[in-house]
């Protein structure tokens, strides 16, 4: 299903936000999703951030939600995030809530110079891939010689 910039990135903030809001160091968020062909579709801000950036990246899939976290220099409630997005079930928690369909991907990565890392729908997906959730791949569609023939009736 394509992801929406207004209801996909408020349940993104208030799944993750228990995980970030309370840091002193915290200065604000943003959220956007971006189309397959790397266009903004729309953008949300709070707290001090209010400027749209375009993003560049190409989507693997029909859409993608970036969620940013901004924090001042200060590295430790930085460190603290990264190590609670290496927890698997909090990938899984919000795909399930996202409604994420199949050939699901996330990816963490910071500026401080933690580990990035991807999380994956199958073992191999990435080359970056730190945890599996299952039950997200696609199946492939069936080959043409499975296809049924479309009936003809005699005449």
């Amino acid at each position: 299903r394509p992801l929406d910039a207004g209801s996909d990135c408020e349940l993104a903030k208030s799944l993750l936000s228990p995980y970030y809001a309370y840091a002193n160091d915290f200065l604000g968020t943003r959220c956007s999703v971006v189309t397959r062909q790397g266009a903004v579709i729309n953008t949300t801000t709070e707290r001090t951030f209010s400027t749209q950036e375009t993003a560049t990246r190409d989507a693997p899939f029909s859409s993608t939600l970036l969620f940013t976290v901004y924090y001042t220099h200060n590295n430790t409630a930085l460190d603290l995030f990264h190590s609670t997005m290496q927890m698997r079930f909090l990938w899984a928690n919000m795909a399930e809530q996202l409604r994420l369909g199949c050939g699901v991907l996330g990816a963490y990565t910071d500026t401080v110079g933690n580990d990035g890392f991807d999380v994956c729908n199958y073992a191999g997906q990435s080359d970056a891939c730190r945890h599996v959730i299952e039950g997200y791949t696609c199946l492939p569609p069936r080959p043409r010689s499975e296809e049924p023939l479309p009936h003809t009736h005699g005449g």
